[in-house]
């Protein structure tokens, strides 16, 4: 997914607020237009352009005479997470994908859903919601400390390429490599560090004639010494 372009829609108040009403149920552009007082022509190209941004997708359903109406809805679960600090920017959009399997909340659910009583099922489900809530600040809790201690790591690998004298690119190229969950591959360096992927082809083949970095199925990694 395109990350310069989520960070547009999002940027843009009639945008999030389209995403604010789909995301309560799928909707036509007369509700749209109606809700947001947004003319119909501004919002067929605002929808056009989350469409293609994979943010929304469009369904046309039959009305039995005439044009069949189109009606749009949330496309998947994403999660956009930007990380600014003193010395990285990085915005990654990942789609989450419900796991296969039951886990334990899973099996909680299921219990509580079949409960014979129904205030009995919805203080089943609302401790379970507590249980999950308790659990997911602690995970953020641990993500938080390790990637401080991720960002002590980049700061002073970038402190050592700055020592050894080495060319910038190169230097940003071993960094990313090192430091990054997607900075392994082309696409990902070149995305990482911004810079085309001709260029970062090249500065990668001189780190590896440098014996600094090799590459195996097409993945990057900072050699052993």
């Amino acid at each position: 997914m395109n990350t310069e372009m989520v960070l547009d829609i999002l940027g843009n108040k009639t945008r999030r607020d389209i995403i604010k009403l789909v995301s309560q149920e799928p909707r036509y552009i007369t509700e749209l237009k109606r809700e947001t007082g947004v003319e119909k022509m501004a919002l067929a190209r605002h929808l056009d352009w989350m469409v293609r941004a994979d943010i929304l997708e469009v369904t046309e359903e039959s009305g039995g005479r005439g044009r069949p109406r189109k009606y749009y809805e949330i496309r998947g679960r994403k999660k956009v997470r930007v990380d600014i600090t003193r010395n990285h920017f990085r915005v990654r959009v990942d789609e989450q994908k419900i796991p296969e399997g039951e886990g334990i909340h899973d099996l909680r659910i299921k219990g509580a859903e079949a409960l014979a009583d129904p205030m009995e099922r919805l203080a089943a489900l609302s401790e379970t919601a507590d249980d999950i809530l308790r659990e997911i600040r602690l995970h953020e809790e641990a993500i938080n400390r390790l990637e401080g201690a991720l960002s002590r790591i980049r700061e002073a690998a970038e402190r050592l390429v700055k020592e050894a004298d080495m060319d910038k690119i190169d230097g940003r190229i071993l960094v990313e490599i090192m430091t990054s969950e997607d900075g392994d591959d082309l696409e990902g360096i070149s995305r990482g560090i911004r810079e085309s992927s001709s260029t970062v082809r090249r500065h990668l083949e001189h780190l590896r004639e440098m014996d600094l970095v090799e590459c195996r199925n097409l993945r990057w990694t900072v050699k052993g010494f």
